[in-house]
């Protein structure tokens, strides 16, 4: 897995790659002092941001022989990489000449690729699929407020909709090889909300742990969806929806003895069912791998399909790095009423819309 840690007591991070062998290894920066990892493929390779010697932050490619390359721009001063396939395929957001942010594709071949947007002036890609199909978020030409969007090779940059009439928001963060995403969406009257969306279906609400809100990160084949959600009493929890069982708070599905004090945003899933994210650990905030196991413990004929789901369990192994809930670099978000805003500096991750960052 992939992600941030600090390597001193408040110095910038740097990006990681973690594995089960060698544990967690720096992967430097580009000239400055500042990495991020935000995305890996299975052969290893990362993905993210960094900051460059002209003091600009560039997405980045790094794999264990060329180490971290800088994957430039589409002609403005910045970038940023968000996701990266099998073959090496990148997607993210970069400056373009004029000065607007829209999101790319990276190819060991051809380069990068400017996708466009909806036609608004902005867009970020988050996640890309085996296939090359990626998801993320655009304003559209009707308005400021951003639409979640698939764009695929044949047909360009599609707009998603929303769960409500306008004015409202959503995003895209994570798809499958299967070409489901996951995202949230959100309107002025309703808090944000986990949806999954597929071409059969269209757009489906996740629903929430009790509370007001909810987000969904990533999505693996099987078509279960990891992100946060508020329960009843307003905290943050990380949790896994089920197409059979629904949304179940992860908290529940660990170990209690394990130490932890809360599990609060889980940030991918793979086909193997595998977690990662990041929770607090004696009040320190700590990146998490969960390792799903099945209980060998028998229901009682007629138990209810969320009981059953309970008899899933997780081994947690917690990460050694110190991981900051916190994002340091050029990116856009949900604001407060749907609205995209954009920081080039430090920025806390307070609530669910600053989705750019974590571990993956």
């Amino acid at each position: 897995m992939t992600g941030y840690s600090h390597i001193a007591q408040d110095a910038p991070p740097h990006a990681f790659l973690w594995d089960p062998a060698t544990g967690i290894h720096d992967l430097g920066t580009l000239g400055e002092k500042y990495s991020s990892g935000t995305g890996i493929n299975s052969r290893g390779q990362v993905t993210g941001e960094s900051t460059a010697a002209d003091g600009n932050n560039r997405a980045f490619l790094w794999d264990p022989v060329n180490g971290m390359q800088d994957l430039g721009t589409l002609g403005g001063s910045g970038s940023s990489g968000a996701d990266i396939n099998d073959a090496g395929q990148v997607t993210g957001q970069s400056q373009n000449a004029d000065g607007l942010s829209v999101t790319f594709l990276w190819d060991p071949e051809t380069g990068m690729q400017d996708l466009g947007t909806l036609g608004g002036g902005y867009s970020s890609g988050s996640a890309i699929n085996p296939d090359g199909l990626i998801t993320g978020s655009s304003e559209t030409a009707e308005g400021v407020l951003p639409r979640a969007f698939l764009w695929s090779p044949a047909n360009g940059m599609q707009d998603l909709g929303t769960l409500a009439p306008f004015p409202s928001a959503s995003a895209g963060y994570g798809i499958n090889a299967l070409g489901q995403v996951t995202g949230e969406t959100e309107t002025i009257e309703v808090p944000h909300r986990a949806f999954v969306w597929d071409r059969a279906s269209g757009m489906k609400e996740l629903g929430t742990l009790g509370g007001r809100g909810s987000a969904g990160f990533d999505i693996n084949a099987s078509g279960q969806v990891t992100g946060t959600s508020e329960p009843a009493d307003g905290t943050t929890r990380a949790f896994l929806w089920d197409p059979a069982f629904g949304m179940l708070d992860l908290n529940d599905l660990v170990p209690p003895d394990l130490g932890w004090d809360v599990l609060e945003e889980a940030r991918a899933i793979n086909d193997a069912g595998q977690i990662t994210g990041y929770g607090f650990i004696n009040g320190q905030a700590r990146a998490f791998l969960l390792m799903p196991s099945v209980r060998t413990d028998i229901p009682e004929p007629g138990t209810p399909a969320p009981m059953m789901a309970a008899l899933l369990v997780f081994w947690l192994l917690g990460g050694r790095c110190r991981f900051r809930a916190g994002w340091t670099g050029p990116s856009c978000c949900l604001g407060s009423q749907g609205m995209p805003t954009v920081d080039d500096g430090p920025r806390h991750r307070s609530d669910h819309r600053d989705r750019t960052g974590g571990c993956r």
